[in-house]
């Protein structure tokens, strides 16, 4: 199992290059053809509407919007070009939303490297981790605001027994079978400890079989906030990367978040994979 190809997203504006080195690195890691996507959001003037007879500032935006998609491009492709070995690259930037643009494209990749916090511009409308990790049906990489380097040699992974947390497993794979040591941790203020930890065994005999090194298994009775815990763990041990499910359900055409996915995105000062 690996990452055939993995896909970030470059924000119009705002400064992408931790992300961008860091996929950079990973596509090297994995032997990956390496995708960089960007979708520019136009402002309300930039709609036609019949009532519209001075094409002047539409014009003025298109050509701001082509040039801000231009330089991101050029940005990717000279970060990318800065790690050595990556088989292949790609740039796909589109004049559309770019969750939309991002949801569709992410068809051709394994794995999706997306940023945390919007960036300011007024072209730009930021991905939304939490829409993007559910909707876009692919691992979504969440790298917070000032990484730029991920080791994933220690990996934590937060489990709870549902099919969320089972695809986290599945999906992480690749990434934990290049890690050195690998945390398995369940969190609960209701689940009966010694059957809390036989399901940690069943998930470590998973791994293992998968060529895992899983070398602890953690039943954490919860003291705060789920989220809390799990990284105040995660730190504790000195790893860089979570492994959790993203929980959450459509209802009257908005997604509606668990808490813990929800402060996981708020919170988390290491990059987090998740899946839904």
């Amino acid at each position: 199992m690996s990452y055939a190809t993995m896909m970030v997203h470059i924000d119009a504006e705002g400064d992408s290059n931790g992300r961008v080195e860091i996929a950079a690195e990973l596509a090297r890691r994995f032997q990956s053809t390496l995708i960089g996507i960007g979708g520019w959001s136009p402002g309300m003037g930039f709609a036609t509407d019949v009532a519209v007879i001075d094409t002047e500032p539409v014009q003025r935006q298109q050509e701001e919007l082509t040039a801000l998609m231009t330089a991101a491009e050029q940005r990717f492709r000279s970060a990318a070009r800065e790690i050595k070995a990556i088989k292949h690259i790609e740039w796909r930037g589109e004049l559309c939303l770019p969750l939309d643009h991002l949801i569709h494209a992410s068809r051709a990749a394994d794995l999706v490297i997306i940023g945390r916090d919007a960036p300011a511009g007024q072209h730009c409308v930021a991905i939304e981790p939490n829409a993007a990790s559910l909707r876009i049906g692919r691992p979504v990489l969440v790298v917070p605001p000032g990484i730029g380097e991920l080791s994933a040699r220690r990996v934590a992974v937060a489990w709870k027994d549902c099919r969320e947390a089972r695809r986290a497993v599945s999906d992480a794979i690749p990434m934990l079978q290049n890690a050195e040591e690998v945390l398995l941790a369940q969190v609960s203020e209701t689940a009966v400890e010694d059957k809390a930890l036989k399901g940690l065994d069943d998930v470590a005999n998973y791994l293992k079989r998968h060529r895992v090194c899983v070398t602890t298994k953690v039943y954490l009775r919860r003291e705060e906030a789920i989220a809390s815990d799990l990284l105040g763990f995660a730190q504790t041990e000195g790893a860089d990367l979570l492994v959790a499910g993203a929980y959450g359900h459509s209802r009257l055409g908005e997604w509606m978040f668990g808490g813990v996915t929800r402060d996981l995105f708020e919170m988390s000062p290491i990059c987090c994979l998740l899946a839904h």
